[in-house]
């Protein structure tokens, strides 16, 4: 019986020698090597949040909720393939509290943050003059409270309150993916993010944020 082919990332699978080669090229060339890093975009971005709290110290009858993320961004090159991107956003996060049971009640948390990204951009590779390109992205990121209101309805009537056991700083992780479309003068793009905190978002409490995110940007070359 012939042996089976060995996966592309085992010692001897072919596609393991080609995806080698590579990241070889890409991280070891002399032309990677010789790249001076160099500002390679700056821009705006925009978006929608939709964020979601969890943890064994909240209900899960508290659902996902709504909000705008806006800023900009700095992208440095590093070389052909890889850059790193420093970002300020102005992000709004939290969640809504569903009870079928008390129709005439509802509650929410309302989360505003500086957040600041700082990511590590892999540009895949593609043929010259290609006008899409399509790239992942990782890194952390800082969540600084600017705000956390606690709203209450009763009846009909409203009440809000500051949240006082909200952390001063979030410190989350973000993965995505993304692609920037060439216009000549500048590049237009569209991400999709996830953004989870990495320790708890509330003081002595296990209650961690999760948020996806949808973003254009337009960048100036």
């Amino acid at each position: 019986m012939d042996n089976p082919p060995s996966p592309p990332f085992i010692k001897g699978g072919r596609g393991g020698i080609i995806i080698a080669a590579l990241l070889f090229n890409i991280f070891f060339s002399p032309a990677a090597a010789s790249a001076a890093p160099k500002i390679i975009g700056k821009g705006l971005m925009a978006g929608i949040n939709v964020s979601r709290i969890l943890g064994s110290d909240i209900s899960e009858l508290w659902v996902s909720k709504k909000g705008l993320v806006v800023g900009g961004f700095l992208v440095i090159g590093l070389n052909e393939h890889l850059a790193i991107q420093a970002e300020i956003l102005f992000s709004q996060k939290g969640a809504i509290y569903e009870n079928v049971n008390k129709k005439n009640y509802t509650s929410s948390m309302s989360l505003s943050y500086f957040d600041v990204p700082v990511l590590a951009n892999f540009y895949v590779p593609m043929s010259a003059g290609a006008k899409f390109h399509p790239y992942l992205f990782t890194g952390p990121s800082l969540a600084l409270k600017i705000r956390g209101r606690y709203t209450e309805t009763v009846q009909g009537e409203t009440t809000e309150s500051e949240m006082q056991d909200l952390r001063a700083v979030d410190l989350g992780l973000i993965i995505g993916a993304g692609m920037n479309v060439d216009l000549g003068a500048g590049k237009i793009g569209i991400e999709v993010r996830h953004w989870w905190s990495l320790a708890s978002t509330l003081i002595d409490q296990d209650v961690k944020t999760n948020v996806l995110s949808i973003l254009l940007s337009y960048s100036f070359n």
